[in-house]
């Protein structure tokens, strides 16, 4: 038996549609999956997941860190919020010393620090998520 006899054979046993269709979905899939994978770049995949990450991350930092301090005239623990948001003298743009976010003005900056104030809890909820985020990114 030749490779034409097997064809002929294949062939003449398809007689229902749907084998038809079965193989030209099949054939379908064997091109589409060939044409995947010939214009595929995983380099570039890899590299714009990382930005994408990257961003994630800066969306996810607090830009702002908590302390409990000690009152000195009390004895009492207060809450001090600082900023990491920092600027060059003399500009108004900022960026985040966490994650390199840039900020066009600090109003934002104020609105973050005075938002986790008022809830510390939340601060931490997003402080654990963007270290997770961050592991991500930089491989921590």
């Amino acid at each position: 038996m030749t490779v034409v006899d097997n064809m002929v054979r294949l062939f003449e046993s398809m007689t229902e549609w749907w084998h038809w269709a079965v193989a030209v979905l099949m054939l379908v899939l064997a091109a589409l999956s060939v044409k995947v994978a010939w214009t595929f770049n995983v380099n570039e995949w890899i590299k714009d997941r990382h930005e994408r990450r990257k961003e994630r991350s800066k969306v996810l930092c607090p830009h702002t860190l908590l302390s409990v301090r000690t009152n000195p005239e009390t004895g009492e623990p207060d809450l001090h919020v600082q900023s990491l948001v920092h600027s060059t003298f003399g500009t108004v743009e900022g960026w985040c010393s966490q994650c390199g976010m840039r900020f066009d003005d600090w109003t934002e900056s104020r609105r973050f620090s005075e938002q986790y104030a008022n809830d510390p809890e939340y601060w931490k909820k997003r402080q654990l998520k963007y270290q997770k985020a961050a592991k991500r990114v930089f491989k921590l």
